[in-house]
């Protein structure tokens, strides 16, 4: 599920971004709950594939798929905290208190985005 999370964050994040610091966020590509059980959904049929199963592949994905979109929430809060304080970490001394280092913007966005996501869910 942390892959699939950081996947979903990284669809709101550009950091190659050509102007600024060079990060922007993008919540409007932030997936709508109906995008994400369909996200899910396509997860646990290739899992439904690859491990088999005694159910059908709907009884499968009805079974499976609450308990996963809130362990996906749940990774994608995590995913945010690492990646900002891990880029905190990596901030230069020179860079410390300067809000227009990339790694500062950076933290600022993932608690943004991480601030949007408990909102949402």
């Amino acid at each position: 599920m942390y892959d699939l999370a950081t996947y979903l964050n990284e669809m709101c994040l550009d950091n190659s971004y050509p102007l600024g610091v060079g990060i922007k966020l993008y919540l409007g590509n932030f997936p709508s709950k109906k995008e994400v059980r369909m996200i899910i959904g396509f997860y646990l049929e290739l899992l439904h594939k690859h491990n088999g199963s005694e159910l059908s592949l709907q009884h499968y994905v009805s079974d499976k798929i609450d308990g996963l979109e809130g362990e996906l929430m749940r990774c994608m809060l995590l995913n945010n905290y690492f990646c900002g304080v891990w880029s905190m970490i990596m901030l230069r001394e020179s860079d410390i208190c300067n809000d227009l280092a990339f790694n500062y913007y950076y933290a600022a966005q993932r608690a943004r985005l991480d601030r949007h996501i408990r909102k949402e869910f």
